[in-house]
């Protein structure tokens, strides 16, 4: 089955989301993908086409927390 972009970004968003979590909770070296893929509800190969590995993962989340402040810093020029 052929999946939209924006069922792919649901996906992806919901790993990253997953990730957050687990990360949060357990500690991002406790943590397995298979882990963050049963509590995002998708198979492993799902984490690894979105992101890779685990350390694709982290970068995702900083890179998504990083955005927000880049936006107001650039709008405070």
């Amino acid at each position: 089955m052929r999946r939209t972009k924006e069922q792919a970004a649901q996906t992806r968003q919901t790993i990253l989301e997953a990730a957050k979590s687990l990360f949060l909770q357990t500690g991002y070296e406790q943590v397995s993908l298979d882990e963050i893929a049963a509590a995002a509800g998708v198979k492993r190969g799902a984490v690894h086409f979105h992101f890779l590995n685990k350390a694709g993962l982290l970068t995702a989340i900083c890179e998504e927390l990083r955005l927000p402040m880049q936006e107001l810093a650039e709008h405070l020029e």
